[in-house]
């Protein structure tokens, strides 16, 4: 019998060009049996979102240096539950300030 493997979409948000950390996530996720979608930098939320849903995706990680997770993240989980993917989880890295 075939075990379902956790799939993955790891993206960069906005204008932020910055992406090995992102790349190394992925890289480190897929090692471990994920499949794991890398979309790459500069994507809109919408993006983001559609691409999750295409690919039948339970987690998106987002990668921050900006500061501006704290903006962008309840957009897009807004997004997702417009679209009713609301199941898809969010992890976040990069540079997390606290505020």
């Amino acid at each position: 019998m075939t075990e379902k493997k956790t799939r993955v979409l790891i993206s960069k948000l906005g204008l932020d060009g910055h992406d090995r950390g992102a790349k190394l996530v992925a890289y480190a996720l897929k090692e471990a049996g994920m499949v794991v979608f890398y979309q790459g930098i500069r994507h809109t939320i919408s993006e983001v979102v559609d691409k999750a849903i295409q690919e039948q995706v339970e987690f998106i990680g987002l990668s921050f240096l900006a500061g501006d997770h704290m903006t962008i993240v309840p957009k897009v989980i807004s997004e997702l539950q417009q679209k009713q993917a609301g199941k898809i989880k969010i992890f976040i890295g990069g540079i997390i300030l606290k505020h």
